[in-house]
């Protein structure tokens, strides 16, 4: 089921999965709400999931919150769980810079694992992308010995 709220741009939406003989005995479900604050470029999303085990007892799973920022050709965006068993956030941030020929892409993870990326348009009929990844936990302990680089050339005809 989802719902529009056209009064301030969000939907909320819901989706289970239940026995129908025993709704109340292991019953999964996801709860998420996804909007946009006008004139921003921002968008947003949240999701919290949860389930009934086979006693009927409630069962908190991940919440997930979203973001994304647009502004001209650059965007930015980022991913943050919790996990309330552990008490832990996972998060990744991304974010692309568009330019005339090519564009820059980084991510970076909670881990500690960071990407780069650089995508370039050499003519209409050829791309090359240039990618390096790390573990910046390693940089900072000083186990990284190189950085590895990959390269992929695109030939479209």
């Amino acid at each position: 089921m989802t719902w529009r709220l056209a009064e301030w741009g969000a939907t909320i939406g819901e989706a289970s999965k239940f026995a129908l003989l025993d709704p109340t005995k292991n019953l999964s479900y996801k709860l998420g709400v996804a909007g946009h604050l006008k004139g921003t470029g921002v968008q947003y999303g949240a999701q919290q999931d949860g389930s009934t085990n086979d006693k009927g007892e409630h069962v908190y799973g991940n919440t997930t919150f979203y973001f994304n920022r647009e502004s001209g050709n650059n965007q930015a965006g980022a991913e943050m769980i919790f996990n309330p068993k552990s008490g832990d956030f996972t998060c990744r941030v991304g974010l692309e810079a568009k330019q005339e020929d090519h564009t820059w892409r980084f991510k970076l993870h909670s881990s500690g694992l960071f990407q780069a990326a650089l995508h370039w348009h050499m003519h209409k009929a050829a791309k090359a992308t240039l990618n390096t990844g790390f573990n910046l936990q390693d940089a900072k302990s000083g186990k990284v010995n190189g950085v590895p680089l990959g390269l992929t050339l695109e030939v479209k005809y």
